[in-house]
């Protein structure tokens, strides 16, 4: 398993060198560059990637033995390390995501048919994105109408 975290490491330090030799070495075209969302997408992998095995590697020292010491009794100590590994599931969430996004740009490259869907995605996603708005506004009222009629009923609901 060490290997596996091993390489990953060296891949994500080896793609985020790649990204900033790529940027200073067209620094005309870096403007142009920039305004790619693919380019966003990569960056935003290797950081998120960075970040997760960064604070993966800091805390699980910690953690190995973390219930064979007093130090899960201290509340304090205890939601140190849950916003900790809260923020570890998010980041190497991202980097999954962002991961296998890049995988769908690498075959867009290859397979016209697949390019094809991407510009099919990219054309509608303003009216998916108008469209989780408007079922985001309706739950939010369903959220409230539940809150105002229901709350007498709970016996946890708390003001």
């Amino acid at each position: 398993m060490r290997y596996f975290e091993l390489a990953y490491l060296i891949f994500t330090v080896g793609y985020l060198l790649e990204f900033f030799y790529t940027l200073l070495k067209l620094r005309r075209a870096a403007v142009e560059m920039l305004k790619d969302g693919w380019v966003w997408i990569r960056f935003c992998s290797m950081i998120a990637s960075l970040v997760s095995l960064i604070v993966w590697y800091v805390y699980t020292p910690f953690l190995a033995n973390f219930n064979q010491t007093t130090d899960f009794m201290h509340p304090n100590s205890v939601e140190d390390f849950a916003g900790w590994i809260l923020l570890y599931s998010r980041c190497s969430a991202i980097a999954a995501l962002t991961i296998f996004l890049r995988s769908l740009e690498f075959l867009a490259q290859s397979k016209p048919r697949v390019m094809l869907l991407l510009r099919t995605v990219k054309m509608g996603t303003s009216h998916v994105v108008i469209y989780l708005i408007y079922i985001f506004a309706v739950f939010c009222g369903f959220v409230a109408f539940a809150q105002n009629y229901f709350a007498a009923y709970s016996s946890n609901f708390v003001t």
